[in-house]
C-alpha cells in the first residue's frame, strides 16, 4: 500500500488481527510487481470512498471485503475484488500479492 505524504490508513481489528495485517502489508509493500497498486481492506461506505478516490485519481485497486453481499456496491469500482478476510494469507495472496 503507497499511502501520499499526507495520507491517512484507517483499519479496525483486534490486537491480533492489525499485527497480522500489518506483517501481511510490509512485505507486500516490498513487491515491486504491486507498485502503484493499492490494496484496499473492505468494500462497504468507506472502502467504497476510498475506491472512487483511487479510481479518480488513476489509481488502480484491488478490494478485500468480507461480505460478498456488498460486491455490487464495489465490483465496478476496485480493478480487482477478493471475497475474504485480510487476516487470511491465502485471501491477500489470491489478492494479486503472491509475491509478497
Amino acid at each position: 500500500m503507497k499511502l501520499s505524504p499526507n495520507g491517512v490508513a484507517v483499519v479496525c481489528g483486534t490486537d491480533a488481527q492489525l499485527g497480522a495485517l500489518n506483517t501481511i502489508l510490509q512485505r507486500a509493500s516490498r513487491n515491486a510487481e504491486n507498485e502503484g497498486q493499492v490494496l484496499v481492506i473492505g468494500g462497504s461506505k468507506v472502502g467504497q470512498a476510498v475506491l472512487r478516490t483511487l479510481r479518480a485519481n488513476g489509481l488502480r485497486a484491488t478490494v478485500i471485503e468480507s461480505d460478498p453481499r456488498t460486491r455490487l456496491a464495489w465490483h465496478e469500482l476496485a480493478d480487482r475484488g477478493v471475497v475474504g478476510t485480510a487476516t487470511d494469507l491465502e485471501i491477500v495472496k489470491g489478492a494479486g500479492l503472491e509475491q509478497s
